[in-house]
């Protein structure tokens, strides 16, 4: 009867001991208890002295509750990549306080409305990154995201992507520069290999489209070293090409 007496009004976890309820069939001593959910259970003295039985099973489904992984993504305690890529991209958006909103957010870039609330949705259009190298690009870096503006790309192919989005300005005129190398009938990584030579584009841009430019390409064509005769002349060994031949092409 002591440890009856002295289990008896006594709270283990969830459980409050509040009456004897004798012996089990085993012959050990029982009590009735009330849980904080509001349920009344039967417990032996050793699993509520011993933690065994914590409540009347609430406990372990609100665990669960607190911790599952929800849409298989993140929980209190994990996280995936592409959950934090979602999360990020949502804060550089639509969070005055992030650091890197001026460029996001402060230029107008907003979030489509498919994947604004619904991270089940940016990770259906987008799937899992390929490797750890790879992080959420914009194709269009003045775009919005959204599917058919984004992609997994390695930090590489998102530096080659700023250059092709690259702004740039010839006769009173500004384009991104793979709609540059459109009109100039010409490869963007073309205009890329005279910028880092130092040329301003206007003088580029005007080279281009120069009588000098065509009779320099056409003869070459006709030496059996135009664009495509040989497989290992890229654009940028052409270019090269020209610029050593012609030392003050501008």
């Amino acid at each position: 009867m002591g440890l009856r007496l002295h289990l008896l009004g006594k709270k283990f976890n969830r459980l409050t001991v509040i009456k004897d309820a004798g012996l089990d069939s085993s012959k050990k001593v029982i009590w009735e208890c009330l849980c904080d959910c509001g349920k009344i259970i039967v417990c032996n003295s050793y699993k509520l002295t011993h933690n065994s039985t914590k409540s009347c099973g609430c406990y372990k489904k609100d665990w669960h509750t607190k911790n599952k992984v929800k849409h298989g993504q993140s929980s209190e305690n994990f996280k995936t990549s592409e959950y934090i890529a979602w999360k990020n991209m949502k804060s550089r958006c639509y969070n005055s306080k992030n650091s890197r909103y001026a460029d996001w957010g402060g230029r107008g870039i907003k979030v489509c409305d498919r994947w604004l609330n619904s991270f089940e949705n940016f990770f259906y259009d987008m799937g899992k990154k390929p490797s750890t190298k790879h992080s959420l690009d914009r194709i269009d870096v003045n775009g919005n995201y959204e599917p058919d503006n984004c992609r997994w790309a390695t930090n590489k192919e998102q530096a080659s992507n700023k250059n092709i989005n690259r702004h740039l300005t010839a006769d009173n005129k500004t384009m991104n520069m793979s709609d540059w190398a459109i009109e100039l009938k010409c490869n963007p990584s073309q205009l890329l290999y005279f910028l880092y030579r130092g040329y301003q584009f206007q003088k580029v841009a005007d080279y281009l489209r120069s009588d000098k430019y065509e009779q320099q390409k056409q003869k070459r064509k006709l030496s059996g070293r135009a664009y495509g005769k040989k497989k290992d002349k890229s654009v940028e060994h052409f270019a090269k090409k020209i610029l050593s031949n012609q030392p003050q092409l501008f």
